[in-house]
């Protein structure tokens, strides 16, 4: 009565994995849940299938993410957020630990530098122009977490979690206004000779 169940829930469960492999193996993974149930019963074929999940699942969705297409943007992306993480842990607390992330960040950025010039040096006439709206939408945002910010302590009583949203969004977005406008000014302008 039970097993039903755990099938409808597994059969959920993996909807959240990427479509390409929900098409090859969903259902041999069903398949597969049934005979664990059979062989092992319900409370080890569930163990096992969610310790699966958890492990499988951040993987597949990296995989599909790090395409030919996403694979900079995602590592831009992480390499702001580890920036940024550290940044504002130098910021919040003061001490060298915070600087970890900047170190890892950076590292990555090194590890990576031959992908991340490709990137910037690819011709593609809306690259330039869409880093430089992400450096403005940055910006506004960044202006934004300071007038929250001087909301906050204008009354002089600010409380710590008061001001840790608005310093950690304005750190955030900073890193991001002046990374997206150092990589619209590195990005060379395209010609339309060069389109064709």
């Amino acid at each position: 009565m039970l097993a039903p169940v755990l099938r409808r829930t597994y059969r959920h469960l993996i909807a959240l994995y990427p479509t390409d492999l929900r098409r090859e193996h969903g259902d041999d993974m069903v398949v597969i849940f049934d005979e664990l149930i059979a062989d092992r019963g319900v409370f080890a074929a569930t163990t096992r299938t969610t310790v699966d999940l958890f492990v499988t699942l951040p993987r597949f969705r990296l995989e599909a993410l790090m395409t030919k297409n996403h694979a900079t943007d995602t590592l831009n992306f992480v390499i702001a957020a580890l920036v940024a993480l550290g940044i504002f842990g130098v910021t919040a607390g003061g001490t060298w630990v915070g600087a970890v992330p900047i170190v890892a960040g950076l590292m990555l950025a090194g590890a990576n530098r031959g992908r991340l010039a490709r990137s910037i040096r690819t011709p593609n006439p809306s690259q330039r122009s869409h880093r430089f709206r992400l450096a403005a939408l940055n910006a506004a945002s960044f202006a934004v977490c300071v007038g929250a910010y001087m909301a906050v302590t204008w009354d002089g009583e600010a409380s710590t979690p008061g001001l840790l949203i608005p310093t950690l969004l304005g750190t955030a977005a900073l890193v991001g206004a002046v990374g997206f406008l150092l990589a619209g000014l590195f990005t060379p302008r395209t010609t339309n000779s060069a389109l064709t």
